[in-house]
């Protein structure tokens, strides 16, 4: 009788243990899928390299066709880091030190990229080396970004230091963390006095605390686009004092947070001191205007506009809101008989033809003639066209008055002097006539002069 010896086995856990490990392998190629890493395994013995679909569509192969060589994948990195990646490869085959490296390479299509690269050695249970395994990572994107953004600091650099303002960075504590030659010039101090908060006593000890209230305020309610504006003075080294327009705007990153502030300094001393000149000036013209009761007046041609001071609605006796500020309001409450002449000036004025410069007379809303005299410059477009006339009236009233009073007395003079050579003639011609006393000859001539 044959007998039958069968022996079984528990291999619950063996088999479980598999299905995890396969388990994890497929969580692993989908987080490596959704990652887009692409994995890939060399074997030494049989010189195969084994990749995964990721890597097919990194290197834009078809994954239909046989996977490539080592020589062929050798072929497909740029010449210039060809040599590097195969050193890198060979000696973590002979001396199993794993690699990890950037390199790039060329698409099916011709199109250059970057990869990174990580390799590690396989080895048998005798613990000879049989195989690399690694991942690689599509890095492309990255390197464009990174270069970008070099050529966007390396242009950022240049046009900093070729502008002709001085510019600074600060971190989003608002500590100074660059600055340009520029400033360095304008402040005449080291660029490294100008990092951290040192850049504050550069400022003038007057405008210091007034400029470090407002930078600080705006600091803190600042938001993007928003625009920091202001004027201060800096103290030198020498002492001697420049004068600057500072502007300052927040920098952010691609999410829209604020990550620090970028601005600029511009020397204004120059049109500081022309402001300051100009406003002696002004003050000096105020004076004369003033001492003198000279009225000015502006007309926009193109538009007919007419824009007085206040001098000037006292000269024709009327208020701001009795006056149309218009060409014809003006022209209307001249004299009659001397509005033809006065628009012909003006006309003639307008056309270059002849300067403004005229007397006229103008009649005010209760009837009272006042004396005016006007001149006026013509101010025009690249064109030659007229675009305004600004002038000056003065009254002349008190002067007219006494130069009629002067023509009246020289008439009576002129009349009187023909009396008395009249007399005189009698008197030659007729010595009889008894001549009169002395004294009332010299009443009655006082009499008939004055």
């Amino acid at each position: 009788m044959s007998q039958l010896l069968a022996v079984s086995r528990d291999i619950t856990d063996r088999k479980q243990a598999e299905e995890n490990l396969r388990q994890r392998e497929a969580e692993l190629l989908e987080a490596q899928r959704i990652a887009k890493i692409g994995s890939w395994n060399f074997n030494l013995e049989t010189e195969k390299i084994t990749w995964s679909a990721e890597l097919f569509r990194i290197f834009g192969r078809d994954p239909q066709l046989s996977e490539p060589t080592y020589e062929e994948l050798q072929q497909s990195i740029h010449p210039d880091d060809r040599h590097r990646h195969h050193a890198a490869v060979q000696q973590c085959i002979q001396n199993g030190i794993s690699y990890e490296m950037e390199y790039r390479f060329f698409r099916s299509a011709g199109a250059l990229g970057w990869l990174w690269a990580k390799g590690q050695t396989i080895l048998n249970p005798t613990g000879q080396i049989i195989g690399l395994i690694g991942v690689a990572l599509d890095i492309t994107d990255r390197k464009r970004a990174e270069e970008a953004l070099r050529e966007s600091e390396h242009r950022f650099a240049t046009l900093a230091e070729a502008a002709p303002v001085a510019i600074y960075r600060l971190d989003s504590t608002g500590q100074c963390v660059y600055v340009n030659d520029r400033w360095s010039e304008m402040t005449g101090r080291p660029l490294e006095e100008g990092l951290g908060e040192s850049w504050g006593e550069t400022i003038h000890p007057h405008d210091r605390e007034r400029t470090a209230i407002a930078v600080a305020q705006w600091l803190q309610t600042c938001r993007a686009g928003d625009l920091y504006r202001g004027e201060a003075r800096i103290l030198r080294p020498d002492n001697s004092v420049i004068w600057y327009f500072c502007q300052m705007l927040p920098e952010t990153d691609s999410s829209g947070t604020t990550i620090g502030y970028v601005g600029t300094l511009t020397d204004i001393s120059d049109r500081k001191q022309a402001e300051a000149q100009l406003q002696n000036l002004t003050d000096r013209l105020a004076l004369a205007v003033k001492s003198g009761a000279i009225a000015i007046w502006d007309w926009n041609v193109p538009d007919n506009i007419l824009t007085w001071d206040d001098r000037m609605y006292e000269l024709y006796g009327i208020t701001p809101d009795q006056f149309a500020s218009v060409y014809d309001a003006w022209a209307n409450s001249l004299h009659p008989d001397d509005r033809p002449i006065a628009e012909a000036a003006i006309q003639q004025a307008l056309a270059g033809e002849k300067d403004y410069d005229l007397e006229f007379r103008v009649v005010h809303p209760d009837g009272k003639i006042r004396f005016i005299q006007a001149a006026a410059l013509v101010q025009r477009n690249p064109e030659g066209e007229p675009q305004h006339m600004i002038g000056i009236n003065v009254d002349i009233t008190d002067r007219k008055q006494a130069e009629l009073q002067l023509l009246q007395t020289t008439a009576q003079l002129e009349a009187s002097n023909k009396e008395l050579e009249a007399f005189c003639l009698l008197c030659v011609s007729r010595p009889a006539i008894a001549a009169p006393s002395n004294r009332r000859f010299q009443q009655s001539l006082t009499r008939r002069i004055w």
